[in-house]
């Protein structure tokens, strides 16, 4: 069909045939170089069974000295992942996975080439709150995206609606700081208020997401599948699903709670003060 625009003719654009896009920032750093981490999860993301015609996996993978899997360590590329295998669709040289810039072109490459009704991102490596920010590029003297760099990408994607979730398969990202920053992008946060193990999550959640009617649905299946893979291990684990649309309601709560606190810190300053005279 075309769409009548002033004087010029331009395509309208399709419904888009796939239901999510899901996208996976993969810094490798010294989890891969050390334990072949990220190869496993990339292994366990190609054994899970969902139905390719519906939802696309796009793995981007850098920040590592050397990969179990073979790939390059001097490029920054991009698979799509299916059942039973991979295709590498985007290649370039390494850049850190620190910069907004590199998050930014997965997200574009995605939305560009791989439309769908919704998409969904997931950060993995490691993390250190809202403090250390997320994925630590070992190429690039550890250089981590800060919150200011991953809101900054995603704002630069101009995604067309919110993620249906956004997840980090990272330590220490499930704070109410991190929350509050992703809110405007993302419906659900899902992310471990805690330390996760090396082997982090079990993407077996990925079997049959295409049924899954929102990011919350599938946040429980990532929550459980997590908590079932280390069934009879003495690893201490924590992993949340947050609601991002009652954030606000969050920080108006904590805003309060210092409010009073710092009243209380004033008062006990000024009778400390009264006192010394």
């Amino acid at each position: 069909m075309l769409i009548v625009l002033g004087l010029a003719l331009v395509p309208g654009r399709a419904e888009p045939s796939r239901e999510l896009t899901l996208m996976v920032y993969l810094c490798g750093s010294d989890l891969e170089s050390g334990n072949g981490s990220a190869s496993a999860d990339i292994a366990e993301m190609m054994a899970a069974q969902y139905d390719a015609r519906r939802v696309t996996v796009l793995v981007m993978s850098g920040g590592t000295n050397a990969w179990s899997l073979g790939f390059d360590p001097a490029d920054l590329s991009i698979r799509e992942l299916r059942p039973g295998g991979m295709r590498e669709v985007w290649r370039a040289d390494t850049q850190s996975m620190g910069l907004s810039e590199t998050l930014a072109a997965l997200l574009r490459y995605g939305l560009e080439s791989y439309p769908a009704r919704e998409y969904a991102l997931i950060l993995w490596d490691h993390g250190g709150g809202p403090l250390e920010g997320v994925c630590r590029d070992e190429l690039f003297s550890m250089d981590s995206l800060s919150l200011h760099e991953l809101t900054r990408a995603l704002e630069a994607a101009e995604l067309p609606s919110p993620l249906r979730f956004i997840g980090f398969d990272a330590c220490l990202m499930g704070s109410a700081e991190v929350a509050a920053a992703v809110a405007p992008y993302a419906r659900y946060m899902i992310a471990s208020q805690d330390t996760e193990p090396a082997r982090g999550w079990n993407y077996a959640f990925l079997n049959g997401i295409e049924a899954d009617a929102d990011g919350a649905a599938t946040g429980r299946r990532i929550i459980e599948g997590y908590f079932d893979g280390y069934e009879g291990s003495r690893e201490r684990l924590t992993l949340s699903c947050i609601d991002l649309s009652q954030i606000d309601g969050v920080r108006a709560a904590v805003d309060a709670y210092y409010e009073g606190v710092t009243g209380t810190l004033d008062l006990a300053n000024d009778i400390r003060s009264a006192d010394s005279f």
